[in-house]
């Protein structure tokens, strides 16, 4: 404790102390920056980059319906109403892409 009777070493060690307080200040401010900037490097990378996997999520969906037919057209040979009516319901989900 004498060191902090030292009225010498006091403005020392505050100077010290408020420089380190400057500098965390400092590099922290930096690192929100920098964050701020790879925010919206995603949000032009969401944005426009990848517009094209909408589309391909899509494509996933459209592939259902062909086999869908091919199972319905397998198991309802003999049924032509039944036919006619599944044809109306592709074509109206058809008629959404």
């Amino acid at each position: 404790m004498n060191w902090f009777k030292n009225l010498n070493a006091a403005p020392r060690s505050l100077l010290s102390f408020g420089l380190l307080i400057v500098l965390t200040g400092a590099i922290s401010a930096l690192a929100i920056v920098n964050l701020s900037r790879a925010n919206n490097r995603m949000e032009v990378l969401y944005e426009d980059d990848m517009t094209g996997l909408k589309v391909a999520d899509d494509l996933i969906v459209a592939r259902f319906t062909p086999g869908e037919q091919a199972r319905f057209a397998i198991l309802n040979v003999g049924d032509e109403s039944r036919a006619a009516m599944h044809e109306k319901v592709i074509l109206v989900k058809a008629s959404r892409y």
